[in-house]
């Protein structure tokens, strides 16, 4: 079977595979998202890729402190959780901020982006140390992106109070998480336009079978950019 084949049965409704996932559970929304199959799949999901990656992230670490001695080797920013702030730590793949840079703080600088940085961002390994928050259940491995609190309030201050509103209950209701919708489909950029309708579609449709989705393409678009270096 072709790739293009796996993925069109994975998408249908009316597969054997679909009704067993269905049995396994049937919930969806934000039943599925607070549900123990959604955590059950994060941790087996989870603690394999940890174990895996966490070994890569101390060998990334070493190569980022090398290759930016001044530098910390890893990132971290607060970031807006569910209720309270949430910190995450990533590789570091940017150079520090100019403290002049007229640039608003929610616009990614490309120019800021280090060589070894755009290496680690394009096979998603500066993301990796996040498998963390995943185990300890702060993070799922699937879900709406948890963004930044520049970003956020960029968002609550360029959408209508309605569009906002409705994004923003998804946001909190939700599971936040690694990859999803949002990030498996976007062409380039941020696509705030398409957030809300990514990140909203997700927040109604969360399911077992989605998410094993969401994780087999994933994985599919991080093989693609590894055969395609």
């Amino acid at each position: 079977m072709t790739l293009p084949a796996f993925d069109r049965y994975f998408r249908r409704g009316d597969s054997l595979l679909a009704g067993a996932l269905r049995v396994l559970e049937a919930s969806t929304g934000e039943k599925y998202s607070s549900s123990s199959t959604r955590r059950a799949l994060d941790l087996a999901a989870g603690v394999p890729a940890a174990l895996f990656g966490l070994p890569v992230v101390f060998g990334m670490a070493v190569a980022n402190k090398g290759a930016h001695p001044l530098l910390p080797a890893f990132f971290v920013q607060e970031r807006a959780g569910q209720g309270s702030p949430l910190k995450i730590v990533k590789l570091r793949t940017m150079l520090p901020r100019d403290p002049d840079s007229s640039a608003p703080q929610h616009v990614h600088e490309v120019d800021r982006v280090t060589l070894f940085g755009r290496v680690m961002r394009r096979y998603y390994l500066d993301e990796v140390p996040q498998l963390l928050l995943v185990l300890n259940g702060k993070l799922s491995l699937v879900g709406i992106r948890v963004l930044p609190v520049p970003v956020y309030e960029h968002l609550r201050s360029t959408w209508s109070a309605a569009r906002f509103e409705r994004w923003s209950g998804c946001y909190a209701t939700s599971r936040l998480g690694l990859t999803g919708l949002h990030q498996v489909y976007r062409r380039s950029g941020k696509e705030d336009s398409q957030r809300f309708h990514r990140d909203v579609f997700y927040a109604r449709r969360a399911s077992l079978g989605f998410d094993l989705y969401l994780l087999w393409k994933t994985l599919e678009r991080i093989i693609d950019r590894i055969w395609a270096a």
